[in-house]
């Protein structure tokens, strides 16, 4: 089976559950509509700030991590640095009855979405978009 998540000109793409249907993701559709003072300011943020982009993205993961972790009802396990960014996210996570998604299917019947790479990802064959949730 073909990669479920690929790149067409530096673009990511994702396959659906039709063989000849496959969609840009979310990150790729809001990139091309980003004004440009929104793409400059973010140019200045990351000269202004070596290392930063790293950072925010390690510090999105752990904060990801545990919302998963805590959703799915297992141990919440995060680094004393990020655990200001963590806290009180439990409360509004907590106003749900129920979740139907957490990063891969929370009901057998939709496995189908998770591809054998593993990648699990949502689609909407009326907008043309794909994202997705590993």
């Amino acid at each position: 089976m073909p990669a479920t998540r690929f790149e067409v000109n530096g673009e990511r793409h994702y396959r659906t559950d039709k063989a000849d249907k496959a969609y840009p993701s979310v990150t790729t559709i809001l990139s091309k509509c980003a004004s440009e003072s929104s793409k400059k300011a973010l140019r200045n943020w990351l000269l202004k700030n070596p290392g930063g982009s790293a950072a925010a993205c390690k510090r999105g993961s752990a904060v990801h991590a545990a919302a998963e972790n805590y959703i799915r009802g297992k141990e919440i396990t995060i680094e004393e640095e990020y655990k200001p960014f963590w806290n009180g996210i439990s409360k509004h996570l907590d106003k749900f009855d129920s979740f139907l998604w957490s990063e891969m299917p929370l009901r057998p019947e939709w496995n189908y979405c998770t591809g054998e790479d593993g990648i699990s990802r949502v689609w909407s064959h009326k907008y043309g978009s794909a994202d997705a949730l590993t």
